[in-house]
């Protein structure tokens, strides 16, 4: 009968917010030593955390507020 939709929603959110950050950080061979665990575990994090950082110049305190 098809798969039921809670499993769908599982996938398609384990596929946007994990499998593609994971896709693009492996294809731009980022490998930044501060983020580590971050950058394996949880990858859209990672990559909102250098947005941020890149946006506000690295000011901490802004960083911190975007998050």
């Amino acid at each position: 009968m098809g798969i039921p939709i809670n499993d769908t929603f599982l996938f398609t959110s384990l596929i946007v917010f994990w499998i593609i950050p994971v896709i693009g950080i492996a294809k731009k061979h980022l490998v930044d030593d501060r983020f580590f665990i971050r950058q394996w575990l949880f990858p859209m994090q990672y990559w909102l955390q250098l947005l941020f950082e890149k946006i506000s110049g690295n000011r901490c305190i802004i960083v911190r507020i975007l998050q």
